[in-house]
């Protein structure tokens, strides 16, 4: 899993984890060069625990491929990548374990609920396996009847809870350390599925998450992440929907002003590019 300045909300995600087989799971806790530090974490009762600290900030893309030096092994069937801001229920692991024999070269995808676990928190324009359409669209509430199945084919999972199998990432690798972070998992899901990787949901493997952990009460971190929010689901549609691109210059008429000038920022730089 990933941290950054959140150890009070990674200690509650390494809790929700103390029940995990340790014959079969080792914890990797990466740090992004955290100013806060991490919880003390001598205590954890749980599968094994390994901790590496990063002398930078590679964002949530980057520091995902420092656990593929823990991986090089072999002993690992599987990577389940995990943000620090969230608490796994008791049997997701159980029905991920299911779902991962049921297609073993899948990459499958938590249900992402609201820390009450009440509502939704995923992006409902990519849980269709036909992607047409609904690429540009904006996200509606999603019917809980979605994730009655055991397992459901979607474009891309969140990606703060996702198992990639070794075969995948053995052979395709990780996401792309461009985006930093927000929108790396769904440009890597999009990318797989076009080489013929299965993308799905484990209905029954649930995480509540805590959305923005570490940007609460820090107005400036805030900003940052509205700004790589932004200018990655720019980059997305530039490099997997580029039709889009007209209909998202026509709609910074809507933005207030703020987000007016971030969206053209974004967007003249992408016209740039092309």
């Amino acid at each position: 899993m990933v941290h950054w300045n959140t150890p009070h909300l990674l200690e509650a995600c390494l809790h929700s984890l103390r029940d995990l087989p340790a014959d079969r799971v080792t914890v990797l806790v990466i740090d992004n060069a955290s100013a806060s530090g991490l919880p003390a974490l001598a205590s954890f009762a749980g599968p094994p625990l390994q901790i590496l600290q990063l002398a930078d900030n590679v964002g949530y893309a980057g520091a995902a491929f420092h656990a593929l030096d823990v991986l090089r092994d072999g002993r690992f069937d599987a990577l389940w990548l995990l943000n620090a801001d969230v608490a796994v229920d008791p049997e997701t692991f159980h029905a991920l374990e299911h779902a991962a024999a049921a297609e073993p070269e899948a990459v499958i995808g938590c249900v992402v609920l609201a820390h009450n676990g009440d509502q939704v928190r995923m992006p409902e324009k990519f849980l269709h396996a036909d992607r047409r359409w609904r690429f540009g669209r904006r996200d509606r509430e999603i019917p809980a009847v979605w994730f009655d199945a055991p397992l459901r084919p979607v474009q891309a999972v969140h990606g703060a809870a996702m198992w990639v199998p070794r075969s995948v990432f053995e052979r395709h690798g990780l996401f792309d350390p461009s985006f930093f972070l927000y929108c790396e998992e769904t440009d890597y899901c999009l990318r797989l599925a076009k080489l013929g990787v299965p993308i799905r949901i484990a209905g029954q493997s649930r995480v509540r998450h805590v959305e923005r952990g570490s940007s609460i009460s820090q107005p400036a971190v805030q900003q940052m992440l509205d700004y790589y929010r932004l200018r990655n689901e720019l980059i997305l549609w530039r490099q997997h929907a580029p039709f889009w691109l007209p209909w998202i210059s026509a709609q910074t008429g809507r933005l207030d002003g703020h987000e007016c000038s971030q969206t053209l920022r974004c967007t003249n730089a992408l016209a740039r590019l092309v």
